[in-house]
């Protein structure tokens, strides 16, 4: 045992592993697997073979995480028992629970259940398994933009497997992009959690509404900027917009005016001073745009300075808007 102080955590492990003996390691084996299989009785899931079945049961994050440690601890007790011959009497069902993992990873968008940190000698044997099956991993699962997503959700069974596969797609889109522009993403969240909760178990109804979300999402591009570019100035826009005026405020054409305004005059700024080299390493350059940021805000003849609760949301503003500026 002296000499294992040489070695790391890990390192100890494989080697303890290794010096076990092969029934010691092969009941370990099984007792995970047998485990994992339990998971699914457990929760009146009979046919492993049902993807319908298993999303249903996956769309509760919680239940997905307790998978994901169980097929973790059947990889783990896989990898110390192979390549000895008594591995091969426990791979199919080993397949089959790396093509659920897969299959699920897919369908819900969570990372957790794809075969990332597989060991190599497992990962080979996993892959030409999975393409004998016609599993794809390393093709990008259809996006929310994708002209085909409709036909993609189509090949699911159940109406609650649709509506899942459409709320899991939106979430991930929605988490990508969140940082593009805050603003209008967080009301896109907020979008899907209303539809969630007022038709809550009429899928159909689900079904129509994610999709009306959808096709906002993706045509999101085409709302009025006011003059402003998209991409770069828009999620200023919306910030300011959203700090100062009540959600469902309907600005007036003055009020437009004078935020684009100062949506302008803020975007310049940030663009100068954040190009600086080092700019987000300082914070003394980031205290001085936040000032700047301010008399930009606070200048009268904008019309902002005098408008009711404004001046108390200044430094919140401020921090938005350079929380919105720093690369993510």
């Amino acid at each position: 045992m002296e000499a294992l102080k040489h070695y790391d955590e890990k390192e100890q492990k494989d080697i303890i592993s290794s010096l076990k003996d092969t029934s010691a390691l092969e009941l370990e084996l099984k007792q995970a697997i047998d485990e994992a299989f339990a998971f699914f009785t457990k929760n009146n899931v009979s046919d492993l073979t049902d993807l319908d079945a298993i999303f249903n049961l996956f769309y509760d994050e919680e239940l997905r995480s307790t998978f994901t440690l169980f097929f973790r601890a059947v990889t783990s007790a896989m990898k110390n028992l192979y390549p000895r011959k008594e591995a091969l009497l426990y791979l199919n069902d080993y397949n089959m629970l790396a093509e659920i993992s897969v299959q699920a990873a897919q369908h819900t968008r969570d990372e957790r259940l794809n075969l990332k940190g597989i060991p190599e000698k497992l990962r080979k044997i996993l892959d030409e398994y999975l393409e004998s099956r016609g599993v794809t991993q390393k093709v990008e699962p259809i996006s929310i933009t994708d002209d085909g997503f409709a036909k993609e959700v189509e090949r699911r069974n159940s109406s609650k497997t649709k509506s899942a596969e459409i709320e899991h797609v939106i979430r991930h889109y929605i988490n990508v992009h969140i940082d593009d522009d805050p603003e209008q993403f967080r009301s896109f969240s907020e979008m899907l959690e209303q539809i969630l909760v007022e038709f809550g178990g009429r899928w159909e109804e689900i079904i129509d509404r994610l999709n009306e979300l959808r096709e906002r999402i993706k045509n999101r591009h085409r709302e009025e900027t006011h003059g402003l570019d998209y991409k770069t100035q828009m999620p200023y826009f919306r910030i300011l917009k959203n700090m100062i005026f009540d959600k469902e405020h309907s600005l007036s054409e003055d009020e437009i005016s004078c935020m684009v305004a100062v949506t302008k005059e803020v975007y310049d700024k940030i663009e100068l001073e954040s190009a600086a080299i080092g700019f987000w390493r300082n914070p003394a350059s980031q205290a001085a745009l936040r000032g700047e940021l301010l008399k930009i805000l606070l200048i009268q003849e904008h019309g902002i300075y005098n408008l009711p609760g404004f001046f108390d949301k200044r430094n919140e503003i401020v921090s938005r808007l350079l929380e919105k500026a720093r690369p993510h």
